[in-house]
């Protein structure tokens, strides 16, 4: 069983007791070709998120990764996991 799946699950009404505790999951690479497939996906393909040249010039100093991204990527993320453990290949 991998990481992911072995999570603990925490019941909603008991959130409070957890209140200043600190919880972690599996890392993984925000790179350029995966935000550039959530820009296309979510057809927000803004020059910020896809064109490294020309966001170097502004004050990030390079692409930004969407905003929404961190609220979705690690759902995506745990899906494609979930589907390997059961012996899918990884989805494109």
């Amino acid at each position: 069983m991998s990481g992911w799946t072995e999570a603990r699950t925490i019941p909603a009404d008991d959130l409070h007791q957890h209140v200043g505790q600190n919880f972690f999951s599996h890392w993984f690479v925000v790179d350029q070709d995966r935000i550039d497939a959530f820009a296309r996906v979510t057809e927000d393909e803004q020059f910020i998120h896809v064109d490294p040249a020309q966001a170097s010039l502004t004050p990030f100093g390079g692409t930004v990764a969407h905003g929404f991204f961190d609220a979705v990527a690690p759902v995506v993320d745990g899906l494609q996991r979930a589907a390997q453990d059961r012996g899918a290949r990884r989805w494109a």
